[in-house]
């Protein structure tokens, strides 16, 4: 009984601390042993019924009037006096499930106060995660606030120099009709016009000049999308094209065709270990990345199915065959890269191979430059057409294209003529290689229908710098498209004021030589922007870099 008594007092001055701390517990109840009511002549030692009385929590923080009332009754619960050893202890069990009651009332508030937690911490975690989203969003604007004010200082740039051209070509003509015109006759229009409209038609060439010898000659930057597609071409089997399958003829022994047979095999084992690697276009934010990307996609699982073949070869199925038939059966299976590295190979057939499949590469960048050249209405209707119902069309001929024969003469001639060369390298009658060659001529024009001014590489300057020629300029790496070689535009606020050559880069920056400066003594601040382009200076407002 004893016990029980002073725990509860103790577990009393505890929960007094607590609602120090701010938490409520005034209306929990106390029960404690009331008066009972005796008979006129009870036995001294006969037990009665010992009523209960609530009192609330909030009594025993009373301290000027409850607490000693309430203390009193919580220290001496009812005992007949003289009692037994079993009638305590009885009072001790008693008193034990008075407190049980209050242990569990504060239970049900304390559960009360997890359970508010538990909502705070949720609706904590929700606003931490909206602050979050709002952090994310608010740099997304930003980053698209900086992307426009870019566009608007490049396009400035653009209005600024047909602006100054449109002023150049008037002082001109003034300076004509002040200098070299004597005589200025006005005529009045005639109201009536006597004569008929005679037939006519327009004149063509009679031949038009092959751009190929042009393109095969010029060094241009090939976007990475059309090398990685025509980079596919080296893992087609030799008899796709006509040239190269002739070429076989030169391992003139056995012995050269069966160890090309077994680097053939080696090496297509090991490349299906390594995993495919995705387009340059995959996930990039183009309306036609899509596009390009599932074009890549598709004929590399194309290519990785001859691989295959040539993993399950065995070399020594050819070893008791004639020559003939082994040039035959090489000519299906083997593919140009194996050509191209295998010791067994002359360095003249190496070599041949190799030029053609870059040849190859040269010839689509320029149709992919000529069609960038075009309306952008007509690369517009162009590419929603090879994107949607012709993404499976053969494009032997251009002239399957929407608006095509609104095209000048001279400039559709050109491109199917290169589209042309590009298909007589193959054997036509080859589906699979007809396929491939159309989705090189495909990839050409998606990616000739983007729209310069969104698409361009936008860098900034690290370091405040003067530009000199000759001089460096430090910018960071905006992109993984960028690479030696490449044209830089710095500009000063919206004004071009200097260009440079990217001659060096890391993981996280760019070094560009300074090549021409047209702001002399003006500095680029870190607050300037650059442009990377992959065109000569001469072709930067025609056609920027693709941006990645």
């Amino acid at each position: 009984m004893f016990y029980s008594i002073s725990n509860r007092l103790n577990f009393l001055q505890i929960l007094a601390t607590l609602e120090s701390f701010g938490f409520v517990a005034d209306d929990l109840a106390i029960l404690v042993d009331g008066t009972p009511t005796t008979p006129a002549t009870p036995a001294p030692t006969t037990p009665v019924a010992v009523p209960v009385e609530t009192h609330y929590f909030g009594e025993y923080l009373d301290l000027s009037v409850g607490q000693p009332a309430l203390v009193a009754k919580l220290q001496n619960p009812y005992l007949i006096p003289d009692s037994v050893e079993a009638t305590v202890f009885s009072v001790g069990v008693r008193v034990a499930e008075q407190h049980t009651v209050l242990l569990r009332a504060l239970e049900a508030r304390v559960q009360n106060y997890v359970d508010f937690v538990a909502l705070c911490s949720t609706a904590l975690a929700n606003i931490q995660n909206d602050v979050q989203q709002a952090a994310a969003y608010l740099t997304q604007l930003q980053n698209n606030l900086h992307q426009d004010r870019q566009n608007v200082a490049f396009t400035t740039a653009l209005l600024g120099d047909e602006t100054q051209r449109v002023l150049g070509v008037n002082a001109q003509r003034l300076q004509i009709l002040q200098n070299s015109v004597q005589l200025v006759a006005y005529t009045r229009a005639r109201t009536l016009q006597a004569t008929d409209t005679v037939p006519s038609r327009q004149l063509v060439p009679a031949n038009v000049a092959s751009p190929v010898p042009a393109c095969l000659q010029q060094t241009v930057s090939i976007p990475p999308e059309l090398r990685e597609i025509v980079g596919l071409l080296r893992e087609a089997p030799v008899n796709w094209m006509p040239s190269v399958s002739a070429l076989m003829d030169n391992l003139e022994r056995p012995i050269l065709l069966q160890h090309l047979a077994l680097t053939m095999q080696a090496r297509s084992s090991q490349l299906l270990t390594a995993p495919l690697f995705p387009s340059s276009a995959a996930g990039e934010p183009g309306v036609y990345a899509p596009a390009i990307s599932n074009v890549y996609s598709a004929n590399q699982q194309i290519f990785r199915n001859y691989t295959v073949q040539r993993a399950a070869f065995q070399p020594s199925t050819i070893t008791n065959l004639s020559w003939s038939v082994q040039v035959g059966m090489m000519q299906g299976i083997a593919a140009f890269n194996d050509l191209i590295s295998s010791d067994a190979v002359h360095t003249e057939v190496s070599n041949a191979v190799a030029r053609l499949i870059q040849q190859i590469c040269s010839v689509s960048t320029c149709l992919y430059t000529r069609a960038g050249i075009e309306l952008p209405v007509d690369r517009l209707a162009w590419a929603e057409y090879l994107s949607g119902p012709g993404a499976s069309v053969q494009l032997s001929s251009l002239a399957i294209l929407p608006n095509w024969n609104q095209l000048p003469y001279i400039d559709r001639q050109q491109m199917q003529l290169l589209a042309d060369w590009l298909f007589q390298q193959i054997d036509t009658t080859n589906s699979a290689a007809t396929a491939f060659m159309s989705d090189v001529v495909r990839t050409a024009i998606l990616l000739a229908s983007d729209v310069p001014v969104d698409n361009i590489i936008p860098g900034n300057i690290i370091a405040r710098t003067l530009p000199v020629p000759g001089g460096v300029v430090s910018l960071n790496l905006p992109s993984d498209r960028i690479s030696s070689g490449m044209y830089v535009n710095l500009y000063s606020g919206a004004n071009l004021a200097a260009r440079g050559v990217v001659s060096d880069l890391d993981n996280r920056s760019v070094t560009a030589t300074v090549t021409d400066v047209f702001t002399p003594g003006v500095y680029l601040e870190t607050s300037d922007t650059a442009h990377f382009t992959a065109q000569t200076p001469q072709a930067v407002a025609l056609r920027p870099y693709l941006m990645s």
